[in-house]
């Protein structure tokens, strides 16, 4: 039995509001596609919660179907919702104590029971496993809710088809138009034709007027489908409802029908303004990212051409006299100092709307390992000889073979390196990772963050 529904419904409440916002701010982007993508999303179960309790079980969903990938995340959940249970009602639902125990504290444990919420109850009865409960009745109240909550189809159907005729017997006396027109028409009908005073619906709107709720003004608001009209009737019949009471019964469904289909309008509204932020965080992070790709990719074209060159004055030096050798050198360094610098520009990432990212990576020692890095250019790679003086560094083809088996790490620098350069790797079973990181110091800190991950 998958008791998903439960655990959400249980961390929607109230009591769990503070950690599980501070938790979703966390994995918001994340967790919020993969509430999405989740078949609970659409759930009778959380369309039916209020709507700041709505908002926070499609935020909870996200993080539930997020923690089946992240164990540390799960255990973030799991940490926060027995936080707010009761110490002797934890070692119920762990079950390490002995019998004598549990009959001892029998009494202490329903009473903390009691003092929960209604939806923390109902995951906390699943999880008691019929310890200090009654199982089988846990049980049946469970497939009760879930059985509810699958419910969906419509009730005219399944009537016989004598019970049919009925309703729609029933329709056209109170909607001869066969179709809700508007809620004036219908009180013109009660008025009229079904003699009914208006003392006696004033009645029946009394708590909606005492509420400054008015339903006339809703009813301009909404839309009211003639399929809905024959639910209407529908249960009137299945229900064999008195004809003496079918006015008011049509009053009152259509004014609760006015309402609550006004309330999906707000908590529709209350939904998606709560949750857009998370879709425009995500919208301004892909239009980064394209902004990105494109300006990579011009400065790729920029890296070649420049390669390209380089390998030309290497090739025509030697008919260079040493005044036209030290103005080449001279034009490479200047070229490779603007490339470099342009790397850091794009390098830097996006802070729209966003905290700036805290650094915690730890040092690493990097003394004493054995570190090669494939690909690069001599700028770059004399660079990295500085921060890492053991490094043993590969930039041509032909140099590669199996002796990179010895290194403890062996690095593809993505940016600087040919897709020759990878095939070969593989060929020679070599294990290495790669690096994306295109400046000196993002190359060097990319570097050690693979080796602390790798060492964890």
């Amino acid at each position: 039995m998958d008791v998903t529904l439960f655990l959400v419904r249980a961390l929607s409440s109230q009591i769990y509001e503070k950690d599980i916002n501070n938790l979703f701010n966390k994995h918001a982007l994340e967790a919020y596609h993969e509430a999405q993508s989740s078949q609970f999303w659409d759930s009778k179960a959380i369309q039916e919660l209020p709507p700041a309790d709505e908002i926070r079980a499609r935020k909870i969903l996200g993080l539930v179907c997020l923690s089946v990938k992240q164990e540390a995340l799960r255990d973030e959940l799991t940490t926060i919702f027995f936080r707010k249970i009761g110490f002797v009602l934890q070692r119920y639902i762990v079950k390490a104590d002995t019998k004598e125990y549990y009959d001892t504290h029998l009494e202490e444990m329903k009473q903390q029971i009691n003092a929960l919420p209604q939806r923390v109850l109902d995951y906390v009865l699943i999880l008691l496993d019929g310890n200090g409960v009654e199982k089988e009745q846990t049980l049946n109240y469970v497939y009760t809710l879930l059985k509810h909550w699958d419910q969906e189809g419509d009730i005219f159907l399944g009537l016989s088809e004598k019970e049919k005729t009925n309703t729609l017997q029933l329709l056209e006396e109170y909607f001869p138009q066969k179709k809700f027109t508007s809620y004036y028409d219908l009180l013109k009908v009660l008025y009229t034709e079904k003699k009914i005073d208006k003392a006696h619906i004033g009645a029946f709107q009394y708590f909606f007027i005492s509420e400054k709720i008015s339903t006339e003004e809703y009813a301009t608001q909404i839309d009211i489908r003639k399929a809905e009209l024959r639910q209407l009737f529908a249960i009137a019949v299945q229900k064999e409802l008195p004809r003496e009471i079918m006015p008011f019964y049509v009053i009152s469904g259509i004014e609760s029908l006015i309402v609550a289909k006004s309330y999906n309008k707000l908590r529709n509204s209350l939904l998606k303004s709560d949750l857009e932020l998370v879709e425009v965080k995500h919208q301004v992070q892909q239009n980064d990212e394209v902004k990105w790709k494109r300006e990579n990719a011009l400065l790729k074209q920029e890296n070649k051409r420049l390669q390209e060159r380089i390998k030309f004055l290497e090739g025509e030096q030697h008919s260079w006299n040493k005044e036209e050798i030290k103005t080449r050198d001279e034009t490479i360094f200047i070229l490779e100092q603007l490339l470099e610098k342009k790397v850091n520009e794009l390098d830097q990432p996006s802070n729209l709307d966003m905290e700036e990212e805290v650094n915690t990576t730890e040092e690493v020692v990097l003394d004493g390992l054995k570190i090669a890095i494939v690909g690069g250019y001599p700028k770059l790679n004399l660079d990295l000889k500085k921060e890492i003086p053991d490094l043993a560094i590969f930039t041509t083809i032909d140099r590669l073979n199996k002796s990179l088996q010895q290194f403890d790490y062996v690095f593809l620098l993505t940016s600087y390196s040919s897709h020759a350069m990878k095939m070969k790797l593989d060929s020679l079973k070599v294990d290495y990772f790669y690096l994306a990181s295109m400046t000196t110091q993002s190359v060097v800190k990319e570097l050690k963050k693979q080796i602390q991950a790798k060492a964890k």
